[in-house]
């Protein structure tokens, strides 16, 4: 069963039952599947939209958006989400990779999406959102005949989702309605979601860990709360207001949620699973949440946008069992395999560092206009995801940070990820990101920024003598970039390493230029 036929069994048992809460009011599972069968009806007859064309969508999170991504799930189209924080060069490059016809905008991006269409292959912008202009999406939805396509095979396409670019250009993601629906249903039972959960959304729809959220909401026939965008003061009202049961958070800002003092679980006490992941968390970070909301059920998810988002869990009970485990991503989910490989592709044993390399029933199909991934002799395809790390005894997998980022300074290994979460751990830092810079003693040298919290004073010997109470000499960063202002952040809230690192070793070089 597919996403096509979760919503229409959804609408089925519960068509009275809310679907969405949004910024422009709400709409049951049965107004929705109406609109979904009128969209479909107007990419095909309106546009000339068919199953394999791509349209693309550039807004931030809103009821019509959710409802173009729906329509592309039911097998009318594929959609292409585009990330509303990549720069005008960036998005052309996308739209011109992936052929998009037609592009739907709300109105803070018509202007941008008007420019990109004299730039690039689209025939026509759509612009969405309740201040649509006479014309725009919603009229011509409302003006078609219903047309619910027939259910996708589960090797069609449903959507091609960009990965954010960080470590080159972005490559389009080629996510089939098989996988999606295997995804769902191996990610339901660590979320427990049922039918009378309230699911919050605020992650952007560009980003694949809301096409868990809404799936699993979908599936479970619950209700979504959808918000433009990541503010945690709006989370914590909307948590109040709509008696929210499930969230998730990027780990990275949980902390800035646990700077609003109401966010703990005797004042939201309707919020009873948490989930978080996409970034290392402090185990500083962690315990704080943890004692915030003392009987939530916790679950820490690791995948990629390769992997439609999972490929392994930490679960409830993990969580409450504690201990070193908690540093940990858990085990891979049902259908998931996971092994740790060396630079030549040959498999470590367990408790050796190498590359995480997985397989599984959810796995992308490839990335748009390039290869297939090589299936191995067994026929299994294995993705070596670039991310460094682990396996203990019991099959845990610990992250080590990205196996390109290793650091060797005088012959010894130093992983980034290592420093950096000690360096959070210091009760006034917000941020690090540890770097090697070419030196002429060492080869490398261990180098770091951090961002600490607004009137903060921190000096870089205090930091020097934290991180040499907790690491290996050679782990300790040779200089230390003390700066109050937060890092630049990707579209789907990670730091930008490749931004800072850059600027950073500009600066660098120029002082060195100077001396």
């Amino acid at each position: 069963m597919g996403f096509h036929e979760l919503l229409i069994s959804a609408c089925e048992q519960a068509p009275d039952r809310t679907l969405v809460h949004g910024e422009d009011g709400s709409t049951s599972f049965a107004e929705h599947l109406s609109r979904v069968a009128r969209t479909a009806g107007f990419l095909r007859s309106g546009i000339g939209l068919g199953r394999t064309d791509r349209f693309a969508v550039l807004s931030r999170n809103s009821s019509d958006y959710l409802e173009l991504f729906h329509t592309a799930l039911v097998g009318a189209a594929v959609i292409v989400p585009l990330n509303v924080r990549s720069s005008e060069l960036e998005l052309m490059g996308v739209l011109n990779d992936s052929g998009c016809r037609v592009c739907f905008a709300s109105a803070e991006f018509v202007a941008l999406a008007n420019r990109l269409r004299e730039r690039t292959g689209l025939e026509e912008v759509i612009e969405i959102g309740p201040g649509c202009e006479a014309g725009g999406f919603r009229d011509r939805r409302d003006a078609a005949k219903p047309r619910m396509p027939a259910a996708p095979d589960p090797q069609d396409t449903a959507f091609i989702m960009y990965t954010s670019g960080t470590t080159g250009s972005a490559k389009g993601v080629v996510i089939q309605h098989g996988a999606l629906a295997n995804d769902i249903y191996k990610t339901a039972v660590p979320t427990n979601l049922t039918q009378g959960y309230t699911f919050l959304l605020h992650a952007p729809l560009f980003h694949i860990a809301s096409v868990r959220g809404f799936g699993l909401a979908t599936a479970a026939g619950s209700t979504l709360v959808l918000l433009p965008r990541f503010d945690p003061r709006r989370i914590v009202d909307a948590i109040k207001a709509y008696h929210v049961t499930t969230t998730g958070f990027i780990a990275s800002t949980v902390r800035d949620m646990l700077d609003i003092p109401e966010f703990r679980g005797d004042l939201l006490p309707s919020l009873t699973c948490i989930s978080y992941g996409s970034a290392p968390m402090s185990p500083s970070v962690l315990q704080r949440l943890m004692e915030a909301f003392p009987n939530a059920e916790f679950v820490n998810w690791y995948g990629l946008t390769e992997t439609c988002g999972h490929v392994c869990a930490l679960t409830g009970e993990d969580h409450r069992k504690g201990g070193a485990r908690l540093m940990s991503v858990g085990r891979p989910l049902p259908g998931n395999r996971v092994r740790i490989v060396d630079q030549h592709g040959r498999v470590q044993p367990r408790g050796i560092s190498g590359e995480i390399a997985v397989a599984g029933d959810n796995l992308m199909a490839g990335y748009w206009n390039q290869p297939e991934i090589e299936a191995d002799r067994d026929g299994s395809k294995w993705f070596r995801t670039g991310d460094a790390g682990y396996l203990d005894s019991a099959g845990y997998v610990y992250l080590a940070g990205r196996a390109r980022d290793m650091i060797i300074t005088g012959g010894e290994n130093v992983v980034p990820a290592e420093v950096e979460a000690v360096l959070t751990d210091y009760p006034q830092v917000s941020q690090a990101v540890v770097m090697g810079v070419p030196d002429e003693k060492w080869g490398e040298a261990v180098h770091a920024c951090v961002s600490v919290q607004e009137g903060a004073e921190v000096s870089e010997s205090e930091l020097r003598a934290h991180c040499r109470r907790r690491v290996a000499g050679y782990k300790v960063p040779k200089r230390i970039d003390i700066r109050s202002e937060p890092f630049p952040m990707t579209g789907s809230h990670k730091i930008d390493r490749k931004q800072l690192i850059g600027e950073y070793r500009d600066r660098i070089a120029a002082q060195y230029s100077q001396a």
